[in-house]
């Protein structure tokens, strides 16, 4: 499954290209965003468990006034978090990557109601699939 996440204007994005369950209890996607005029693309492996809790976050979210539900890689201080203010919604993705000074790469860019609520749903039917059968 590929889920692309953009901007209202198209100019920024964010993709998890690839995602699908490589066993019962992990994924594997390649995450992939524009920096530092590139394109920054690297595996991104994370637990079913911790994208399930980010599920629950984000559908908190939609019935509250605030917060962020967030999740990364297993061993890897990346992440992906969503982002809900008095302002809206906003998408935020944070990578290693060393042509940034302090090593960290970053986007992040608003998200109308709409792209916030499938953006949600498409990773409810992600934490849905099962892992193929061998």
């Amino acid at each position: 499954m590929d889920l692309r996440f953009e901007s209202s204007d198209g100019q920024q994005w964010i993709e998890l290209r690839d995602t699908r369950p490589t066993d019962e209890s992990v994924f594997k996607a390649r995450l992939c965003f524009p920096f530092a005029n590139d394109v920054l693309s690297h595996d991104f492996w994370f637990d079913r468990d911790d994208l399930e809790a980010f599920v629950s976050e984000a559908q908190w979210l939609e019935r509250s006034t605030g917060g962020q539900a967030s999740f990364g890689p297993i061993a890897r201080s990346d992440s992906i978090t969503l982002v809900r203010d008095r302002n809206g919604w906003t998408i935020a993705v944070e990578a290693f990557d060393l042509r940034d000074p302090d090593g960290r790469a970053r986007e992040s860019f608003p998200l109308d109601s709409v792209a916030a609520r499938d953006l949600i749903r498409r990773f409810e039917m992600l934490a849905e699939m099962s892992a193929p059968v061998s």
